[in-house]
């Protein structure tokens, strides 16, 4: 259900991480938070316009 907003929250955050498997440093090291939202459309409104650095990263995105 959406809130007086017009946005449909998420009942947690949720983050989208960048793995840079390049780097030597341990795993947890390696983990880069690109982004975190807490409603449906804050999702598709980064997913939609990821910058292109991201995209044509050979780094994969979780």
């Amino acid at each position: 259900m959406a809130d007086t907003e017009g946005t449909h929250p998420l009942h947690t955050a949720w983050s989208i991480w960048e793995l840079c498997e390049m780097s030597k440093e341990n795993y947890a090291n390696k983990l880069h938070n690109l982004y975190m939202f807490k409603a449906v459309e804050d999702f598709w409104g980064y997913w939609n316009n990821l910058p292109s650095q991201v995209l044509n990263a050979s780094s994969p995105i979780y």
